[in-house]
């Protein structure tokens, strides 16, 4: 079994979001704030995904079910 060596922008990205963990949440920027946010987003739409659960999202304005398998389906 072969692994892929992590690439200097995904060691970058956990260097800072190691380093915006160790700051107190009030003196977080909103910049800050969202990548946190979206990582606990990406962090839980994974173990649902693991689960065999579907996640559902908005984009521009339109409802997707994302399946477990990436599957994207539009809905109404």
């Amino acid at each position: 079994m072969t692994q892929s060596l992590p690439s200097k922008q995904t060691e970058t990205e956990n260097k800072n979001s190691e380093d915006i963990s160790k700051k107190d949440f009030a003196d977080l920027s909103t910049t800050e704030m969202e990548k946190l946010m979206n990582k606990g987003i990406k962090q839980a739409k994974k173990r649902m995904h693991d689960k065999g659960i579907s996640s559902v999202s908005s984009v521009n304005g339109q409802i997707y079910e994302e399946l477990p398998d990436g599957t994207r389906k539009k809905r109404n």
